[in-house]
């Protein structure tokens, strides 16, 4: 700015100089001479300023982005034009009507041929200082279509859908039109899935297995909103739910719900519903609530369960018949860490959490427990107390093996308590493994060892 107003002195006495050698027998065409340049300088130093001030320094502040180029030549431009107007029509009489009508001319033509990319760069001046959206902005406009913003320019905005096309939007058409802020006011957004299940079905049951479904996903459940399910639509085909949940943003909106439906389908087999035989029916399944169905699809979990893999089909038969049912409320704590125990749990419905407490120090998160996992095989097995407090997220349904239901089996066939061990030792082996291979194999012995004379103990098996 400095540079600026020294080359308008310098100049100004250039100026003045000239003014006297070519007006010296004529002081009044000098005066006008001197004055028509003073004013069309003055409307460069105008020009310059603006630039300056609002160009280069306040607008790219504010929108993080340099202006462009065609601001700075217009504004030299319009500037420069006002001047040498004004400039005629003070000192110029004769001619200034001549230079006003040509000016206006070409200011009309050159107007009428970029009126387009002057108004795309007025409105994203308007853009830079309302700040409607910013980068990273979901938008949605007035056709349907989504973008994320990912590039905010003076003539135009890009968007790059959820398909990754760029959509080039100029700045006129996006501030004239409606276009929505999905982004605002929070950045997480909601989405929805809709599940049929038949009439009979516990609407508590299945609130419980869409709301874990949901609590499952960490990308949603770490957002500051609880997913919800709502009854829909009530007929003969059966009752049709619709799970409200949380996503942290548009792009990921796919990948959570798609998450989520995988966990409806493995709580709604883990509970024991049938899918449905004949194609066209859309519902889920019903619920088996006798007791033999039910025993059946204890049976069937606990032919996955690593621990149990050992027994014969009898021998688990004899355990998912004595095998029970807990129900937790939400917040209900199902182990407490440093308690005694003598269990272990499936988890048939719901979400859990385990958490471990280190002294005086928060409880630390271990994860999160969902259908088909299996929780306190180690105090099932020897008695040794949980390792961890576990706690209920959702309501929840689980599956419980006690001991004085594996004791008889392990009595009648000891070699099972041996071949339990050798999996739980391999189990064991594989993990420590994966996090330390300079492991060596004869501490897995002998904490197998270990392993099977607290079983032979616990279990008094001969």
């Amino acid at each position: 700015m400095l540079t600026a107003f020294v080359a308008v002195d310098l100049t100004t006495g250039v100026l003045v100089d000239l003014a006297e050698r070519l007006f010296g027998t004529d002081p009044a065409a000098a005066a006008r001479a001197l004055g028509a340049a003073a004013i069309v300088l003055g409307s460069w130093t105008a020009a310059r300023l603006i630039d300056a001030i609002v160009w280069q320094a306040l607008l790219p502040r504010r929108s993080g982005h340099a202006s462009p180029r065609l601001a700075h030549t217009m504004t030299t431009v319009l500037a420069l034009t006002t001047g040498a107007v004004v400039a005629s029509t003070v000192h110029y009489e004769g001619v200034s009507a001549t230079i006003l009508t040509t000016s206006s001319v070409v200011l009309a033509i050159i107007g009428f041929a970029i009126r387009g990319v002057i108004a795309d760069i007025f409105y994203g001046v308007v853009i830079a200082f309302e700040q409607p959206f910013q980068i990273n902005d979901w938008l949605r406009m007035p056709d349907g279509r989504d973008g994320l913003v990912i590039e905010m320019g003076w003539w135009s905005t890009r968007l790059l859908t959820r398909e990754e096309f760029t959509l080039i939007v100029p700045n006129s058409k996006l501030v004239s039109g409606l276009f929505l802020n999905l982004s605002k006011p929070q950045p997480f957004l909601r989405a929805s899935t809709r599940v049929r299940f038949s009439e009979d079905i516990n609407p508590d049951q299945a609130e419980r297995i869409l709301i874990s479904a949901a609590k499952a996903v960490e990308a949603s459940a770490n957002l500051p909103r609880e997913p919800e399910a709502r009854i829909t639509d009530i007929s003969a085909d059966g009752i049709e739910f619709e799970l409200r949940f949380w996503t942290p943003d548009r792009l990921a909106r796919g990948d959570v719900r798609m998450e989520i439906q995988k966990n409806i389908l493995r709580n709604i087999r883990v509970a024991g519903l049938r899918l449905p035989r004949r194609p066209r029916e859309t519902w889920v399944g019903e619920i088996s609530a006798d007791r033999t169905a039910m025993a059946e699809a204890a049976l069937d979990w606990l032919s996955a369960i690593a621990v149990f893999a050992p027994l014969s089909q009898d021998e688990r038969q004899t355990l998912a018949d004595q095998a029970a049912r807990t129900h937790l409320d939400p917040g209900t704590e199902l182990l407490k860490q440093a308690a005694a125990g003598d269990s272990l749990f499936v988890v048939l419905e719901g979400v859990l959490k385990a958490t471990v407490q280190h002294g005086e120090r928060q409880p630390t998160v271990l994860g999160r427990l969902k259908a088909g996992d299996v929780i306190g095989e180690m105090s099932l097995l020897t008695g040794e107390a949980r390792s961890a407090t576990v706690t209920a997220v959702t309501s929840a349904v689980l599956m419980r093996i006690d001991r004085q239901a594996l004791q008889p089996v392990l009595q009648a066939r000891p070699e099972a308590a041996e071949a339990i061990a050798v999996v739980v030792a391999s189990r064991r082996q594989a993990g420590d493994a994966a996090i330390n291979s300079n492991i060596e194999q004869e501490s897995h012995s002998d904490w197998r060892d270990d392993l099977l004379g607290r079983m032979r103990s616990i279990f008094r098996i001969a």
